[in-house]
């Protein structure tokens, strides 16, 4: 082979699709190839093979084009033939769930007799679709600064933000909250669907790479208005491969320092780490994979040990101690049963154990001066994961596929701490100080299972590509806890009145008991269908037409059903080959995606829960901070006293999933076709892309506790007026839309439908709008080079976050926190959005030379978020959503009208070494920090104003700084 050629072919092997079609639930992927400039008359075909797994398959090339789908993941060498003569050759990476586009030359084959190889171009744009995504070779996130996971990986790209208000560090797309994505591994859904939030993941390196898709998807996938990432496992190959890779973060230090501390208002702290320390931690994982039977039957296993390690933090009452010990391994077989039928099993399981011992401190937040041992908690944490994937090309125009899989999370708890009770103290300046006690509840073990599959048919028609198929999951959750032994002490107020009883001298102090008991076992299930045609109307022109239909069902811990939902989700899409070549495309597409409740809704409205208030004066405290010689002030306030509520009161009966219609306009181009010629061949090898979009969430399925006006409603309106009134104060509906409701209006025991107007609720719907332009310059890994740079600006408006509460910070209540209760708490909650970050960029590259030397670095910038200013209501109502209204001191405070956070910046760098041992392996050393000037940047402030009774929060405008600098080292041997 040529120079020329061995280079284009070394970057046609190295390229991972950066914009290729979009296949999220899938572990194989494709090659869509142009031939040009052959010479006249023969038969033209295109031989496809992969020595690492004996495959080879002999394609027809039509007007210069030839396709082939459901390749395993690879490197792969193609070869252009003319009447059975090579005229060029190249290699390609397939990568999983994309198809590689590939341009083979033939120009200079003048003559079939002395056919010479000639160059070929590789290009990571796939004119055939109109939806795109990213990925990521493990290799790659190997060689920058970055952490070994799936979240980092989604947030190498400016339109994704990692998540820190809420310290889920979880990837939000789009201006969507980390609550509204899905995430995959060998095309099964590793959401972790009791909250939404999240996933469950084994081992980084267990994982070949990573896709990333945030500009809509086919109709095939759904589930999700977020973004979604796509991750497929390593697979064995014909050659033996081996080795260890150590894993080291030295202990708290200059490499490793703690976050800064942080004062209130009064002088208090509010979030001490001086005294934080983590000892070095080591991990260990070993892996081999390789043939059991040539070209037939492999094998990939890996074991990952992270060896005990202690860290202790210090508060003002307690000294924690910390342990944890963790182990993970997984199995990986690919059987080809025959040449077109494939079997791939995957399995893995992870176990930690993490245990902490609390110490009371003789000094606030100064464990020199000594601790008495406490109470302890531990917890045993273990999951598997179980995934089979098939698939049988059934002839050259028909193939099947089918996936089904399996995992399961158990949760243990022990301890003595929860025996403890928990007391707090209630100051003047409305803030709280832990007096005794670690927790306030008590949980049951947890259970979670996820069990799935789908089954899908692809039949090429020529001009048509027509797919269809079916997915189902259902999941199930055990979750229960107790808040028992919870007392707190409080403040007589000025009109000295507690609980409805004066008398008592304000300043002085009263106690108050709560009690919480609510969870159970509970279920949802979801199915989707769809059938999709990509429709080749031109040579150089594709439009997508697709449906899909979602259903979904939350059950209560009985089993009846109180959310039946179903949407039909439309697909379309245009795609141009603008050149004619692959090198340069307009695309365009739109869709309407839908998203799935939550399993902790279930245990919201769909187990019994009991909660209560009881106030008490007292004489003393006895020795855990208790309260003594009690005596009670006036009734105990029940919030909650239920048992499990029938199915049919808890939602309204018209209700509709959350969904969102996305639009996107975008342009790519190979950007070494265009280069004028002074540049030489500085833009060989680089891609870009540009896109505008637009979406708007239409649709969003919330809680509403106004139990008052349906009450109202019903009975002077409706006029009966004799109506024992709302027996559940919370309900799901679609906020902004008429409530259809089942009632026991006449009081003889049969349900009545009746409806009650939006006009009258006076609920506003949900607004959440996202303008946005998108640019992106990649570099695939070639010339001994991979860079990446990415911009975003984008435009965020509404008054509604997403399914998670960005504003306040909260991870709890998913798609049931308090925006919708009462009409009030909507007042000024228009405006910009949390997730309104204007203009983000990111860079990120490495550089490799050829003496085993290799550098990295990554800088990340961006506009501040906008900030709100979080108070009671101004009329004295709904205490207990103090903290929830868009007041500040009785003045309205719209939503993101009180500044913006600062320009956040930050520099990560990394450096490697490989030592080549020849024919006992290669070892490699790297070194990789993060913020390494450790810039203590502010990313977030305390937007909470006011509490019910007016007081000011002395936390109030507090700062969070972003993650100090972090330190670690690998070293690696393979053979």
């Amino acid at each position: 082979m040529s120079r020329c050629n061995a280079r284009v072919a070394a970057l046609a092997a190295a390229v991972l699709l950066a914009c290729g079609q979009v296949d999220a639930q899938t572990v194989t992927g494709g090659i869509n190839g142009y031939a040009q400039h052959l010479p006249q008359g023969g038969n033209t075909a295109a031989r496809i093979e992969r020595n690492a797994s004996g495959f080879v398959r002999e394609i027809p090339v039509s007007k210069g084009r030839f396709q082939l789908s459901g390749l395993a993941p690879g490197v792969y060498d193609v070869t252009l033939l003319v009447d059975g003569k090579s005229v060029s050759v190249a290699q390609v990476q397939v990568a999983a769930g994309s198809a590689t586009a590939l341009n083979l030359d033939g120009e200079g084959a003048t003559s079939l007799e002395g056919v010479q190889v000639t160059a070929a171009r590789a290009s990571t744009i796939d004119v055939t679709t109109p939806f795109t995504s990213t990925a990521m070779l493990t290799q790659d996130v190997d060689n920058l600064p970055m952490s070994r996971s799936i979240s980092a990986v989604a947030a190498t790209n400016a339109n994704v933000r990692s998540e820190s208000a809420t310290g889920t560090s979880l990837p939000a797309f789009n201006g969507a909250t980390p609550a509204e994505n899905r995430f995959y591994i060998n095309g099964f859904d590793i959401t972790y669907d009791y909250t939404g939030l999240g996933y469950t993941a084994p081992s980084y390196e267990a994982l070949a790479s990573t896709e990333v898709i945030s500009d809509g998807f086919p109709a095939k996938y759904g589930n999700a208005v977020g973004g979604v990432t796509s991750s497929v496992t390593r697979t064995g190959t014909n050659d033996l491969h081996g080795g260890t890779l150590l894993t080291y973060t030295p202990a708290t230090g200059r490499l490793n320092p703690n976050a800064p501390s942080v004062r209130d208002s009064d002088g208090n702290w509010y979030d001490y780490n001086n005294a934080d320390h983590t000892d070095g931690t080591l991990s260990q994982t070993v892996y081999l994979s390789g043939p059991l039977l040539k070209d037939r039957l492999f094998f990939n296993v890996a074991g990952t040990r992270t060896y005990p390690y202690d860290s202790r933090a210090t508060g003002k009452t307690y000294r924690y101690d910390y342990s944890d010990d963790a182990r993970s391994g997984i199995v990986d077989l690919t059987w080809n049963i025959t040449d077109r039928q494939t079997l791939n099993a995957y399995y893995s399981r992870s176990r930690s154990n993490g245990a902490t011992d609390y110490s009371k401190l003789h000094t606030s937040y100064d464990d020199a001066d000594g601790y008495d041992y406490y109470a302890s908690y531990a917890t045993t944490d273990v999951v598997k994961t179980a995934i089979a994937n098939y698939q049988w090309q059934v002839t050259d125009a028909f193939t099947m596929k089918a996936m089904t899989g399996y995992m399961r999370r158990d949760l243990a708890y022990s301890g003595n701490y929860y025996d403890e009770p928990y007391v707090l103290y209630y100051d003047t300046s409305s803030s709280y100080t832990t007096l005794n006690g670690v927790s306030a509840s008590k949980p049951d073990d947890f259970v979670y299972t996820k069990k799935g599959g789908r089954l899908d048919f692809e039949w090429d028609l020529g001009d048509h590509h027509i797919g269809f198929g079916a997915e189902t999951y259902k999941t199930f959750v055990h979750s229960a806890s107790v808040y028992n032994n919870y007392w707190t002490y409080r403040i007589v107020p000025s009109t000295g009145i507690v609980n409805g009883v004066s008398g008592f001298t304000p300043g002085d102090h009263y106690a108050r008991r709560y009690y919480y008991s609510s969870g159970g076992s509970f279920d949802s299930k979801r199915t989707g269908f769809y059938i999709d045609d990509n429709w080749h109307v031109t040579d150089d022109v594709v439009v997508y037409l697709g449906l899909r239909r979602d259903s979904y069902q939350n059950y209560t811990s009985i089993g009846s059903s109180f959310a039946d939902l179903a949407l039909n989700a439309p697909r379309l899409g245009v795609s141009w080959d603008m050149a004619g070549d692959g090198s340069r495309k307009l695309s365009f597409s739109a869709g309407r995606y839908s998203l799935p409740l939550p399993l902790s809704i279930n245990k919201t409205v769909g187990t019994a829960t009991t909660s209560w208030y009881g106030y008490y004066s007292y004489t003393g405290m006895d020795g855990d901070s208790t309260p003594t010689g009690l005596s009670q002030i006036g009734d105990i306030v029940y919030n909650n006293n239920s048992t499990i509520t029938d199915s049919r009161l808890v939602a309204s009966h018209n209700l509709k999933p959350s969904y969102e219609d996305q639009y996107a306009l975008s342009l790519e181009q190979d950007l070494s076709v265009v280069a004028p010629a002074w540049m030489g061949n500085a833009a060989d090898g680089w891609f870009g892309k540009a896109t505008a979009s637009y979406r708007n969430l239409k649709n969003i399925v919330e809680d509403t506790c106004d139990a008052t006006t349906r009450n109202a409603y019903i009975r002077d309106v409706l006029g009966y007026s004799d109506y024992s009134g709302e027996t559940v104060s919370c309900i799901l509906v679609n906020p902004g839309e008429d409530q259809v409701l089942l009632r026991d209006v006449n009081g003889d025991g049969s349900l009545e439908r009746i409806t009650i107007p939006s006009s009258y609720l006076g609920i506003d719907k949900a607004k959440r709008k996202r303008y946005a332009l998108g640019l992106t310059l990649e570099h695939p890994f070639s010339d001994h080079y991979y860079a990446k740079v990415s911009y975003t600006w984008q435009h965020l408006y509404g008054n509604y976050d997403g399914a998670m509460n960005v504003t306040q910070k909260s991870t709890s209540n998913v798609s049931s926190n308090a925006a919708f209760d009462y009409p009030l708490l909507g007042v000024g909650a228009t405006g910009d959005l949390s997730a309104d970050i204007r203009h983000s960029l990111k860079a990120l590259g490495y550089y490799q030379w050829d003496n085993g030397l290799r550098l990295g670095a990554g800088v990340q910038m961006s506009s501040g978020r906008p900030l709100s200013c979080l108070g009671a209501s101004p009329d004295g109502t709904l205490t207990s959503y103090a903290g929830d209204f868009f007041y500040c001191g009785g003045d309205l405070a719209t939503r993101g009208s009180q500044g913006r956070l600062p320009f956040y910046w930050s520099l990560d760098l990394s450096a490697g070494y490989t030592y080549d041992l020849g024919s006992h392996g290669k070892v490699r050393l790297d070194l990789k920090m993060t913020n390494v000037a450790n810039r203590k940047g502010i990313v977030d402030r305390d937007e909470d104003y006011e509490n019910s009774d007016g007081s000011v929060y002395a936390t109030y405008g507090l700062p969070a700084y972003q993650s100090p600098r972090s330190t670690w080292f690998t070293a690696r041997y393979d053979f």
